[in-house]
This record gives structure tokens, sequence and C-alpha cells, in this order.
């Protein structure tokens, strides 16, 4: 799954861009401890903030553990068994005791349980034994004739209308949805078995709880009033409202209004106003988790407000999307700028002051050749003789005009052809300025809370690759190869105007690092597949590619703002499918075959961990769950688990086959989806833990993950 890092919508299948603004999609981590989602700027979940202690504490008790084994094996020695047939059956019970001890986990199983979808109903199961408790009656309502094949792909939506209180005992999930998406919530007590549901609010659009359960927030359907709710009296805050940022429950939320009115609340207080006619859920918009910093744009210009003296400050114009904001104020964002030119801008007019001073030339007069006189014309003879004396004289006079226009017309044929190449040139000149060109650059920016840094005015659009723990990044530029202007006289057709159009277009491709608002350019070449690590210590690539996007994977250290020597490594390897553990090892591909499925060799860090796996496999921790034996027809396969075994190797088991859904419960363990029916879609859910596999359901649809946090957006 994948999630826009910027307004944090959710998608399935592959990573792309997010449909509502723009951002390159990260996918979604989970965290090493409880299994739980969380976000691609946080270390840890909101669940369990101790987790990476909690780790480093299970690894020093699986040493202890593993000391403890070679103890045992001393005190077995008097067994009547032979040398190997002991030595085998110690390894056994060696690795099935790692395997309990790292697939099982230490979660909390008070917290554990189970959601999913089974004859359009929602069942609940604490995993313990086969069957679960149906929650809803009529989970879609009458009115509602969504039909199954919608129904099932629809598990990100419903998973949005479920919460579960963080300790497990409450959970609020909706009955009888509407054709509108109106529906009404319930809640069980989950820790009293015979407990009835109990209507908490309908006709609702949209919810969240308290961290107990004991207060709601939600959004009516009808006006889109936002109330407030101790299930004893309820408080209308506002009207009109479009969408809710809340922190820690209901203590603490922002909304904002349909005509752009931004307000805090808190609860038992009055709304506070903190900005009108602005835009806050989209590429540019951004709240933090605490709800004391909004990014909202107003116009074209972006702000920002900070509650602790509710200072408002302008960042910038034009901003087209923010990148990354940190918790230390800094944030990466691209500003777009659009350049409407003509083709004649690019042109250094060589003829301009030639052509200006050419002008059409006169054409010379044919002189009148005499004619001989006819004495019909003539009174008297006495005239019509002078005429003929005359007509000798007349006739030189022609010949030496006829002469003098001769030369006149040759000058003049000359000038003209000149003038008509003139016309020409005017003509090339029109159609170059009538060809306008539109062009949009990007410009990288880094804003360190105080003041804006412009790394580069050539910016590559989506090739920022950032850390969304610390302020670095990757980005590439793309600069025109031919930034002079050409000969107007080197436009002699239209054959040479095209390849000139075709030379604009041309650009070079370099690559960069920046750390806050330092560059460093990386000098790599044929270089691509950037990655920044999780925690933006390392940077990867992939050097020397060839034509199937495969070359020598090379790694650089960050040292301080500054950029290591890079290391090789490994070679032949994949630069689509590049990424890091969420330990911030590096993993990738190599051996890949593209089709409707990717499939390819699986690696970390220079080690083989299976061959032949499908490209869809999940962290947790220093764990890799992935598929191997693809059946592309059915859409399923042998689930794998790739693990450390408690003395720092790693092993590697399968736990199921015909697995086409998979995830993580809260206490360590697997829950599954398996030998799906092709006429209804459905599957049997089983769930592994603790060495032990049970069996939860048959002709489950979807494996619903309700929230068990309380920091959610609502709409």
């Amino acid at each position: 799954m994948f999630i826009c890092p910027n307004c944090k919508m959710k998608y399935e299948g592959e990573g792309g861009f997010c449909e509502e603004c723009g951002t390159k999609l990260e996918e979604i981590s989970f965290c090493p401890q409880c299994g739980g989602e969380k976000a691609p700027d946080e270390n840890l979940c909101k669940k369990c903030a101790a987790a990476a202690v909690a780790a480093a504490e299970a690894k020093e008790e699986i040493a202890t553990i593993a000391d403890t084994e070679k103890g045992k094996k001393k005190s077995l020695k008097w067994l009547a068994l032979g040398g190997v047939a002991a030595a085998a059956l110690l390894l056994v019970v060696a690795v099935v005791i790692a395997v309990v001890l790292l697939v099982g986990g230490k979660g909390d199983k008070s917290n554990n349980y189970g959601i999913y979808l089974k004859d359009r109903e929602l069942y609940y199961t604490d995993y313990s034994e086969e069957g679960g408790k149906q929650l809803t009656a009529q989970f879609i309502s009458a009115s509602n004739n969504i039909a199954d094949e919608g129904l099932a792909e629809s598990k990100y939506t419903i998973n949005s209308l479920m919460s579960v209180t963080s300790n497990g005992n409450r959970m609020f999930y909706p009955d009888e949805i509407d054709d509108s998406g109106a529906y009404t919530v319930y809640y069980r007590d989950l820790n009293k078995k015979r407990a009835e549901p109990v209507v908490a609010v309908e006709n609702v659009a949209a919810y969240t709880i308290n961290e107990d359960g004991s207060e709601m927030l939600y959004i009516k359907s009808k006006n889109r009033t936002l109330c407030y709710s101790n299930f004893k009296e309820e408080q209308e805050i506002a009207k009109d409202v479009e969408i809710v940022y809340t922190y820690n429950g209901v203590e603490k939320i922002i909304y904002k209004t349909y005509d752009g009115s931004l307000f805090l609340w808190y609860k038992g207080g009055e709304s506070r106003k903190i900005a009108s006619e602005c835009e806050v859920s989209n590429a540019v918009g951004s709240v933090n988790w605490e709800l004391n910093t909004v990014y909202y744009t107003k116009g074209n210009s972006l702000y920002r407000w900070k509650e602790e003296d509710n200072s408002t400050v302008k960042i910038g114009d034009d901003i087209l999307r923010i990148i990354c904001i940190y918790t230390t104020g800094e944030m990466y964002f691209v500003r777009e700028q659009e350049n409407t030119v003509s083709l004649m801008d690019y042109v250094y007019d060589d003829m301009a002051e030639y052509d200006a001073e050419l002008e059409e030339p006169e054409e010379p007069q044919y002189p009148q050749k005499p004619i001989y006189p006819k004495l019909s014309n003539f009174k008297s003879m006495e005239r019509y003789l002078a005429a003929v004396k005359e007509y000798p004289i007349k006739l030189e006079e022609y010949r030496f005009k006829l002469k003098e226009y001769n030369g006149k017309l040759a000058k003049y044929n000359k000038a003209y052809e000149e003038y008509e190449q003139k016309l020409f040139r005017d003509g090339i000149r029109e159609s170059l300025k009538e060809t306008i060109i539109s062009e949009k650059t990007y410009s990288l920016c880094y804003f360190d809370g105080t003041k804006e840094t412009v790394l580069t005015d050539e910016l590559d659009n989506y090739s920022v690759r950032c850390s969304y723990n610390n302020a670095k990044a990757v980005f590439a530029t793309e600069k025109k190869v031919n930034a002079d202007k050409i000969n107007f006289m080197e436009l002699t057709n239209e054959q040479a105007i095209f390849e000139f159009q075709q030379k604009l277009n041309e650009t070079v491709r370099e690559n960069y690092a920046v750390s806050g608002g330092k560059v460093s350019e990386i000098t790599a070449e044929n270089a691509t597949g950037f990655r920044v690590s999780t925690y933006g210590e390392y940077i990867a690539y992939i050097e020397d590619v060839t034509g199937e996007n495969v070359g020598d994977l090379y790694m650089v250290t960050f040292e301080g703002d500054e950029l290591g020597k890079a290391e090789l490594v490994d070679k032949d390897v994949y630069g689509g499918n590049i990424g890091w553990t969420q330990t911030d090892r590096i993993a990738y591909y190599k051996n890949i075959s593209t089709g409707s499925v990717f499939i390819g060799d699986y690696y970390i860090e220079g080690k083989l961990i299976a061959k032949d796996i499908v490209s869809n496999s999940m962290f947790r921790g220093d764990e890799v769950y992935y598929y191997t034996n693809w059946n592309e027809a059915k859409g399923c396969g042998t689930l794998n688990v790739y693990i450390n075994n408690g003395d720092g190797n790693y092993m590697t088991f399968e736990l199921a086959d015909a697995v086409y859904e998979y995830g993580f419960t809260s206490d360590g363990g697997v829950r599954y989806l398996c030998n799906r029916n092709a006429d209804n879609n459905c599957g049997e859910l089983y769930v592994y833990n603790n060495g032990e596999t049970v069996k939860v359901d048959d002709n489950v649809m979807l494996i619903i993950d309700p929230r068990n946090y309380t920091t959610r957006t609502i709409r």
C-alpha cells in the first residue's frame, strides 16, 4: 500500500503520483514492534513509541535464551542418541525456539484483534479460535445496491470507517451504510462477551474517537455539521465543515469550512479563526501531527500559522507543491514558472539590419520607340519631309535610351531578386513569431524556517526523492543543450526549422544531493534509480545502466552536509525497485522479469534473500515477508518470511501456500487469506503466531485493519 506524504491519501497497487495533489507516493512502512502502519515522516508509530527500545530488549533476550539453549545442549549429552541424530535434534529445537520467539513477537495480546468481512457483514476475532463474532446486522443498507465486486474493492474505505480504543476494549464501526455514504456508528465493549451493540450516532459522514472511546467528534451527513459528544450531551461546533484534522482524539482539532475558513478548536472552548478564503487539503497545504503549525494557501501565496504565538508568516508565491515538511520547520517545495515565447525568441536575426534597409525597387520605364512618319498624318508636304528628316535623330535617341534601360533593368532585376529574398525571409520571420512555445520550468526551493533558498531553476519535475526524517534529498536537473541562439540564416527551409525545434528540446541530465540548503553534484555516469535512505544517512543509485535499467548499485554516505565516496554494493542490479528496510538496510532486485507481475531475485546489502519473488514484499523491522511460486492466473503464491534466528544470522521458511493477502497482528503474528474461491472471491482466514496456525473463518471477503490511534483526518 502507498500513501501520499502530502495529503495522506492512501492507494493500493503500484506506486506513482497522488491523484489528488500530484505528489510522489511513498510506500507505507510498518512499526517493527506492533506491525501497525506508521506515517512516512515518523520513526515510530503512534501506538508504540518505544518500539526501538523493545526491539533492542527482544534481541538481548533472544541472545540470553540462545545461551540458555547452549547450556541445555550440554545437559542432554547423557541421552542415548547417536552423535549425528542428537546434533540434528538440537538444531531443530534451536530453530523452533528462534521461530517461536521472533515470529511470535512480544506484542500485547490484550490488544490483539481482527476485523473481516464475510457474507457482506463485519466480524470480530481475537484470533484465539475458529469463528468470529458478527458485529453488524446490515452493514450495507438495502438502499445501497453496491455489488460484491465493488465491496471487495472498498477495503481502504471500510478501514477508514473503523476505530478501536488504544487498549482494544471498545470498537466503533459503521452499519447501515446507505447509497449516499451516510451510516450509523455503533460500538461494542469487546472485553464483555455478552455486550450488545450500542448506537453512538446516526446519519454520520465521518467521525473519530478519543483514546478510551468515551468521546466522539463526528460530521453529520446533513449540512455537514461538526459535533462533539460524550454520549451524555452533544455540542454543535460548526456547519458546512469540509475537513477536520484531529490530534489525540477530540482534545484539539483544526477544521475548515466550505467557504475556506480555517479554525482551531479545543474541547470545552470556542472556535478560533486562523484564516479565511484559504486552502489546506491540496499539494501545498499541510497540517502537522500536533496541529500547532498549519501551512495553507490563499490566492497564489503560501502561509504558515503557528499556534504558540498565533503568528502568520508568508512563505512565498506561486508554489506548485510541497515535497516535505520537517519537524524543524524546514521544507522543500517546488515552484512552477510558465513562459510563453515564440520560436523567434531563440533566433539571432543576423539579417535584420540588412533587410530593414531593403525597399521594393522601382521598375524602369521602357523607352518609346519612334514611328516612321506617314504622309497621311501630316497636313503639308513640308511638315512631312521635316518629320522624315528628324526620324533618324529620334531613332538614335531611342537606341541610346534602350541601352540605358537595359542597364537599369539588369540592376532592377538584381535588386528585385534581393527584395524577393527579403520577402521570403520576412515570411520565415512571421512563421517563427507565430510558432508559440509554452514552456514550464520548475525550481526546487529550500525553506529553513525563516528564509528561502533556490536550489535550482532547472528541476526535472518529480525527480525529488527525500528522507522524511531529516532534510536531505536527491534531485535531477534538465539543462538545455542548445542554450545559444541560432543564426537566422541557418533556417533556410522547413526541414531546417523542424530540426531546430527538435534541438531545442534536447537536454542534459545532472544529478545532485542536497542537505538542508547545501547542494552537491553526484558525479555518476549514466545513473538512475536515485533513493535516499529512511533516516537520510545514505544515497543509493544505479550506474552504467543498460537498456534494461540494470547496472551497478552504489551507495554514498552523508558525512554531515557533505557527500562521502561512492561505494559499490552489487552489480547487475535492477534500478526500478531500490528500497530500504525499516532499519536502513538497502534492498533491491536482480534477474528480474517484467510482465503483468514483477518477479525477481531479492537481495539485502549484497545477500540473496530469495529467488523469483513477487515485488510486493513487506518489512517488519528486519523481517521480510514475500511471495514465491506465484500463480499469476489465481493471483496467489507461497508466503515466506526471512527472519533473524536470534544470533545475528538469518533464516527463511514458508508460512503458507495459495496466499493472496496478508498482514500483521498487533502481537507479532501474521494473518493471511488463502485458497481463494474464484466464484465469490472469498477465501480462508488464518493467523500464524508463536509457531501455531489457527484457522479463523471461511468465506472471508476482506481483512479489515481498524485503526487504534486517534490522530486522523476526517472528511
